[in-house]
């Protein structure tokens, strides 16, 4: 996180770093035209009893040319005879692709329940959006098995930049759905003195549910501000090297964030210096201590703070988002 203050229209000019996690949000995008929302879940809910354990099974869709997202999914929240579940996703919009949605399938377990008469309440960002009532029965039969999976080495490129103070690692990789696979997990960054390591692992089930169809995706990863000198970054898929860069940090760079003055209607203005892979939450405070959100950023226009200058010093900085999309198609 990286931060300065103002007071009244001077700026002493103060620059702060704090630990901040990756990942992305990228692809050809023009800034001014993206925005990000709350999306709505849409999808269908059916509920099964197997081998005496009762499952909510979840089929919905991710609007790839929409810039949808997921925030958070789940948890179960049970109340007597009653089941909540939960989806929040947002919608980056001014995307340019073609039409494109993913076929999303999650399961929740609700647990081993006694025999009766059962609700699950599907929600998305709190509100009602599917409503499921079920008869749980005394006996049930053996759940299906599960289709085999294997692990994927991870293929793409790598690259690092240094800008506004910060350097990133920023992939370029490839998701092959024609042939089953999905992401297990990406990351963490890893550090030991001048050494970086990011690791990618991937799964793919024994049948794909698509016609030849690989994903493109975008990854970035803030390896923090760094000393002037020499560093090497590894990349690792399940804990094998794929990649080696050997980069160098520069002995000057841009400050993350820079004023840029006020507008007509008396807002603050702020020019900030990042990738374009990266989502930034722009943050102020009063006391560094306790921060307010103000937005949702990618590069281009300066940032603004809508609010009155405050009565005394006011610090800004920004945080970058822990999330992962998928851009686009080849």
């Amino acid at each position: 996180m990286l931060c300065f203050m103002k007071t009244g229209f001077r700026f002493p000019g103060a620059i702060f770093w704090g630990g901040c996690a990756s990942i992305l949000f990228a692809g050809l995008i023009n800034a001014q035209n993206v925005t990000t929302n709350e999306a709505a879940w849409q999808g269908t809910v059916s509920v099964v009893t197997s081998n005496d354990v009762t499952y909510a099974e979840f089929a919905w869709y991710l609007y790839i040319c929409n810039g949808e997202s997921v925030v958070g999914t789940g948890p179960v929240v049970r109340n007597g005879n009653n089941f909540w579940y939960n989806f929040d996703l947002i919608e980056i919009t001014g995307l340019p692709c073609p039409q494109l949605i993913e076929i999303e399938n999650t399961s929740a377990a609700l647990g081993e329940l006694a025999p009766g008469i059962y609700t699950l309440i599907t929600t998305s960002w709190g509100v009602p959006v599917a409503t499921n009532t079920f008869t749980v029965l005394t006996n049930s039969v053996p759940p299906p098995p599960s289709p085999p999976t294997k692990k994927v080495a991870w293929q793409g490129t790598a690259s690092v930049v240094t800008t506004g103070n910060v350097t990133y690692a920023e992939y370029k990789w490839f998701l092959n759905l024609g042939q089953g696979e999905y992401i297990v997990s990406t990351g963490p960054v890893v550090h030991n003195g001048n050494n970086f390591w990011y690791d990618f692992d991937l799964a793919e089930r024994s049948e794909g549910i698509y016609p030849d169809l690989i994903l493109v995706e975008n990854t970035a990863a803030a390896l923090g501000t760094l000393p002037p000198g020499i560093y090497t970054l590894t990349t690792t898929s399940w804990g094998v090297p794929v990649a080696t860069n050997i980069f160098t940090v520069p002995t000057a760079s841009t400050p993350t964030l820079q004023p840029a003055g006020f507008s007509a209607d008396g807002s603050f203005n702020i020019q900030l210096a990042g990738v374009t892979n990266v989502c930034y939450v722009l943050q102020c405070s009063t006391d560094l201590v306790n921060w307010t959100s103000l937005s949702t950023n990618l590069v281009g226009p300066p940032l603004s703070d809508p609010s009155p200058v405050w009565p005394g010093p006011c610090y800004y900085r920004v945080q970058i988002l822990d999330t992962t999309s998928i851009l686009g198609n080849q």
